[in-house]
């Protein structure tokens, strides 16, 4: 259960942050997709995205969404 649990949130981060590049982000917003996580959901995100922060990855995306979240 806990590993059907992590690889759904890790579905849901690729959704949420797609691929640095046009065809994935060109007019893509990814509010509707945040706004439907629940609160638990959110916390793991959130902590993801920060992990993808601090080791290095430099994606405004993210910090996008951290700020929309």
């Amino acid at each position: 259960m806990l590993n059907s649990i992590i690889m759904d949130i890790k579905d849901k981060l690729k959704m949420i942050i797609p691929p640095n590049d046009y065809q994935h982000r060109n007019e893509f917003s990814n509010h509707h997709l945040v706004d439907d996580l629940n609160d638990d959901e959110k916390k793991e995100i959130e902590k993801l995205l920060i992990e993808k922060l601090n080791s290095g990855i430099k994606d405004i995306l993210i910090i996008e969404t951290l700020s929309y979240m």
